[in-house]
């Protein structure tokens, strides 16, 4: 169980990894923001819809459940895949994924505050060379970092971290495939709804573009959010936070290879900072009784 949870996060990362990837084609493409989110997850919502008719997976859920899920889509993971998304138009795709993976050195400090896992010497630490990092990230001497932008992407961290929380302790007992469902089908109504009360969307965009956002609906949306609550529920908060080392890697090498990004070695370092943090926490195994109070109890 524990390898298939280890698997299943793995896999998320990866997915999720690549949606900063198909954005920043989207936006050279001429996507503003409403419209990128609006369309990205309509698609996914539809897609997961077709799958879940195709699997005759039962979609209903209780009265509770699907306030609950709703609230964690329309409000958690569509607001924070504004400022994550957001962020791109301003700074580039490899410091995005590194300031927002300071996250589970976040999730760490709140799992202990809300789920009673425990923060030790260890994770202290890792949490102290998490914040170097983000700074060094940030602040990079010689460097003009566009402020605005790197507050969007390091609040996207943190309103991801409240998510995991709330997902974790609340949806333990939820299939993946109809939390996936929902919380895509809530951010594409908050958005569709958003874009025709406002008349930001803009649907006059070229094949290509609609490709980019397609794949950012399939591969990150729809795949990275069913791997990502099938090792959730397997592994907890922490644990799943913390696995997810391969993401910050491989955003940053196909932003080398495919945008010629290029970071300075102060923000390297920081990276480096950030990511020593991951592993300075992902040393620690965890006892069977700490792998029980990380999966939480669903209320």
């Amino acid at each position: 169980m524990e390898r298939r949870g280890l698997l299943f996060i793995v896999l998320s990362a990866a997915c999720f990894g690549s949606g900063s990837i198909f954005a920043r084609f989207a936006y050279d493409g001429g996507i503003n923001v409403y419209t990128l989110l609006a369309v990205r997850f309509t698609i996914a919502a539809s897609a997961m819809y077709a799958y879940s008719r195709l699997t005759r997976t039962d979609l209903r859920l209780g009265r509770h459940d699907l306030r609950t899920v709703l609230l964690l889509g329309g409000v958690g993971y569509a607001s924070m895949a504004f400022l994550y998304f957001g962020s791109i138009q301003y700074i580039p795709v490899s410091l995005v994924a590194l300031l927002t993976y300071t996250y589970p050195s976040i999730v760490t400090v709140l799992a202990f505050f809300f789920l009673h896992e425990s923060l030790d010497r260890q994770k202290l630490v890792a949490l102290l060379l998490a914040t170097a990092g983000c700074a060094l990230t940030v602040w990079s001497p010689g460097l003009t970092v566009n402020l605005y932008g790197a507050t969007l992407a390091f609040t996207s961290a943190l309103v991801y971290s409240v998510y995991i929380i709330v997902a974790s302790k609340y949806t333990a007992h939820l299939n993946p495939k109809v939390m996936t469902f929902y919380i895509t089908l809530s951010c594409a109504v908050v958005y569709v709804g958003y874009g025709a009360a406002t008349g930001c969307i803009d649907l006059g965009l070229s094949a290509g573009t609609y490709a980019a956002v397609a794949a950012l609906a399939v591969i990150p949306t729809v795949l990275g959010n069913i791997f990502f609550f099938s090792g959730l529920h397997l592994l907890g908060a922490s644990r799943t936070a913390l696995l997810s080392t391969i993401e910050p890697f491989y955003t940053v090498i196909l932003a080398t290879i495919l945008f010629r990004e290029a970071i300075s070695p102060t923000q390297f370092g920081g990276g480096l900072l950030i990511i020593s943090a991951v592993v300075l926490l992902n040393r620690r195994r965890e006892t069977p009784a700490a792998k029980k109070e990380t999966t939480g109890t669903p209320l």
